[in-house]
This record gives C-alpha cells, structure tokens and sequence, in this order.
C-alpha cells in the first residue's frame, strides 16, 4: 500500500494555547475547540525530519518549507499542524522548550517568469520524536 505523503495543508496555534493528551511517544490528541489559523500555501508543502545521534542522545531535525502568498507573523511562538495527503497530521512544535523558529523570505525575482510568493521556513531542533495528531 503506498501512502502519498505531499502536504497539502498547514495549519498553526499559538504554543499557550496548545493542550495535548499523549497517547504514545509518536502519537498524541489536540484539545478540542483549539482556535488553529489555516495557512495559505502554495500545494505541496515540503516537511523533512532528519533524525541522527549525536552525544548520546536522539535528536530530530524538522524544516517545513511552503510558500504563500501571504506574509507570515514570525513574532509569536507557534506549533504547526502539516496535513498529508493521506489524511495524516503532524505536530510541529509543542508547548514547552524548544519552541519551533519561524523565517519569511520576501522575494522579488529577477525574471518575471519566477514565483513572487512568500519562502516561509519552519525549523525546530528537538529530542521528541515528531508525533501524530489522532
């Protein structure tokens, strides 16, 4: 069974809003009635989790990359919700240290042909595994 794994959607909430129930070490439960803010991407977004040991310990390099069109608040601490095309959400970021870094690149091409929207970057540096939202 293949499973499609482009993102087609993103969502964010603020880290002091964020509540969670842990289920498992990879799977968790937001709260409900959670006020979440849809992002407007240009389809598929990228996520990439890079996991590698280094002193001993687990630790999990995340980056979401999308555009949009659309300038991105970079001020607040966030947690990000990347939809799957399978249906599967991931959370990016929790409501304690270390909290995900958010960068939006303006971009203002040199051939008229080339995108115009938004580079927004989403890293996070964590030693917990990324987990499902169920």
């Amino acid at each position: 069974m293949n499973i499609v794994k482009n993102i087609i959607k993103i969502q964010r909430i603020r880290t002091e809003q964020l509540s969670l129930k842990y289920k498992r070490q990879s799977l968790a439960e937001l709260d409900t009635g959670l006020i979440t803010e849809d992002m407007d991407i240009q389809v598929p977004a990228k996520l990439q989790i890079t996991d590698r040991v280094e002193d001993g310990n687990h630790v999990y390099d995340l980056v979401l990359s999308f555009k949009s069109c659309k300038r991105i608040d970079t001020t607040g601490r966030y947690a990000y919700i990347a939809t799957e095309a399978s249906g599967s959400r991931r959370l990016i970021g929790d409501n304690e240290r270390p909290y995900p870094v958010t960068l939006c690149n303006e971009v203002h091409p040199d051939n008229m042909s080339d995108s115009q929207l938004f580079d927004v970057s989403v890293t996070l540096k964590t030693a917990v595994i990324p987990r499902y939202l169920i």
